[in-house]
């Protein structure tokens, strides 16, 4: 189905698009029994608010939240965005202008229990009518307001979703002063990745990717025979991180916040620091983050010395990366 052919059969809709690989996994997961969905397939934080004199009075009424809620799509396409599947069964993901107003915003007023905002935060969401976005707003007092984000997997990883988190802090808080929200440009959005996926670039990347795991499936069985070997009870609370040993969830928690990165992307450098060991790599001693992705920021973060001739091997997860040089130029 063409773009002209998909948007005109969705009136309203503005642009479509494939899914790219990120989304590929949460979509085929939400077609699963809800019973059998991963625990991590929505995403939810809190903002606590404690409103001060220095308001003035202002407080996050239905109208400002609407507003946050706005905001927050605009500046991010995939979150005012459906997603179906096309008549050959292809899941795609329709865009709209942001006046269509698809998202779920809940209010609960004082008399609302603890166990409601869950309920309201934990409720399921469907992709086909409705944008992957919730703002749950729970007034539970006149001076304190607790506000739930929640956002499908198919709309934001991990990373994603935290920076998403950050925003909505700055976005309530310059919504009730009566200011412009000082935010950062929005980053690429997954119908970018898409399409870059299926250029003739993306796809030789792809290939070549396809290619060099598929020759090493011995070492990646071999990996998860020992994780599997050492698994006692699953740790639940995030679909990578299930992989692991639940007594592993402290150590996770502490790493993760002293390299500022998410534990899935600690369960990742883990798993790719044995697969870089039996391959005979020199592992590096950090989880870089986005903002240190590049070879010459990495080595002067991990104090390796530059290697004439060296290579580099990535592990992506969240936008964050793990890197590793050997002894010798390899191809990818």
């Amino acid at each position: 189905m063409t773009a002209a052919a998909t948007a005109a059969h969705v009136e309203g809709a503005v642009a479509e698009a494939p899914l790219c690989w990120g989304q590929q996994w949460p979509w085929n997961e939400q077609q699963r029994p809800v019973e059998q969905r991963s625990p991590s397939l929505l995403a939810d934080g809190t903002v606590d608010l404690l409103w001060g004199r220095d308001l003035r009075g202002r407080r996050l009424t239905p109208e400002l939240a609407r507003q946050v809620l706005r905001t927050l799509v605009e500046r991010h396409e995939v979150l005012r965005s459906t997603f179906r599947a096309d008549d050959g069964g292809a899941p795609r993901q329709l865009v709209w202008p942001v006046d269509a107003e698809m998202f779920d915003l809940v209010l609960l007023g004082r008399g609302a229990t603890d166990a409601q905002f869950r309920r309201a935060v934990q409720a399921g969401m469907d992709l086909a009518h409705r944008w992957p976005i919730r703002l749950v707003v729970h007034a539970r007092s006149p001076r304190r307001t607790r506000v739930g984000l929640v956002v499908h997997h198919v709309a934001a990883d991990l990373h994603a979703f935290e920076q998403a988190l950050a925003e909505l802090r700055t976005v309530i808080d310059a919504a009730v002063r009566g200011v412009p929200p000082d935010l950062p440009p929005p980053g690429l959005q997954p119908r970018e990745i898409a399409a870059f996926e299926q250029s003739p670039a993306g796809a030789a990347r792809n290939d070549r990717a396809l290619h060099h795991w598929l020759g090493r499936r011995a070492d990646l069985e071999s990996v998860l025979g020992r994780v599997r070997a050492r698994f006692d009870e699953p740790a639940g609370s995030m679909h990578v991180a299930r992989a692991t040993s639940s007594r592993a969830t402290p150590v996770l928690a502490r790493q993760a916040k002293e390299q500022r990165v998410s534990p899935a992307a600690v369960v990742t450098a883990a798993v790719a620091r044995v697969l870089g060991t039996s391959s005979g790599a020199r592992p590096c001693r950090c989880t870089c983050s986005s903002a240190t992705v590049t070879s010459g920021a990495c080595r002067r973060a991990c104090r390796v010395p530059p290697r004439r001739g060296s290579w580099s091997w990535t592990v992506w997860t969240s936008r964050t990366t793990a890197r590793w040089w050997g002894p010798r130029r390899r191809a990818s």
